[in-house]
């Protein structure tokens, strides 16, 4: 695959059978479809339409050659259902508060020198919602260390400090990813399908501070 810019567009394969990803659209969309996804209402009556329509087909004596597929419906349902929810707020944003701590050291000897630890936590919060039901996770706590050492070098008062930023994460462990959202809900298990992100890597930071 192929990042064909900053703004999620995304090419797959290469010549005659590419394929471009553009958020939740494909080269394929038509204008049609994109205009009537952001009609809410519009799309509210369609797919009302096309729930009465596949439930006359199914019955005795109907034609099931007009009935939709029964998945495809229930997703759909699902997606509109969370995109018109406005009483419970979705992402880590629905967090119900978030909390941040620095414990510091100062080492008598050698003189100037300091280790921290810092953590930044934020609880379960609201990953999705299918048919009413609130689904909750995406809790973390990651956890970063510094070392500083105040030192005077060629006589001028330097600081080194040395950082390493999510050395470990208590709520998540030694995870590789963790749970950020659900785009649809299964109607075999009753779960949702949920979306996951790579856990960051340590990264290490170095600085050097002069005061003249």
């Amino acid at each position: 695959w192929l990042r064909m810019s900053e703004w999620s567009l995304v090419q797959l394969g290469q010549g005659a059978r590419q394929r471009r990803i553009w958020t939740a659209e494909t080269d394929r969309t038509s204008a049609i479809a994109e205009t009537i996804s952001r009609n809410k209402e519009l799309t509210k009556r369609m797919l009302d339409a096309a729930v009465a329509r596949t439930a006359a087909a199914n019955a005795p004596g109907g034609d099931r050659t007009q009935a939709e597929n029964a998945s495809y419906l229930a997703n759909a349902q699902n997606i509109l259902l969370s995109n018109t929810n406005i009483t419970v707020v979705t992402g880590r944003r629905s967090a119900p508060y978030t909390g941040s701590f620095v414990l510091d050291y100062q080492f008598t000897r050698p003189a100037g020198l300091r280790l921290g630890l810092t953590g930044v936590w934020t609880p379960d919060y609201n990953l999705a919602i299918f048919n009413t039901t609130v689904f909750r996770g995406g809790a973390s706590c990651p956890l970063g260390i510094y070392v500083i050492y105040d030192q005077r070098i060629f006589r001028q008062r330097t600081s080194l400090r040395l950082g390493l930023n999510r050395v470990y994460d208590l709520a998540q462990g030694n995870s590789d990813y963790y749970k950020t959202g659900a785009n649809s809900l299964s109607t075999v298990t009753g779960n949702p399908s949920y979306i996951y992100r790579y856990t960051e890597p340590i990264t290490a930071t170095l600085s050097a501070t002069v005061k003249f």
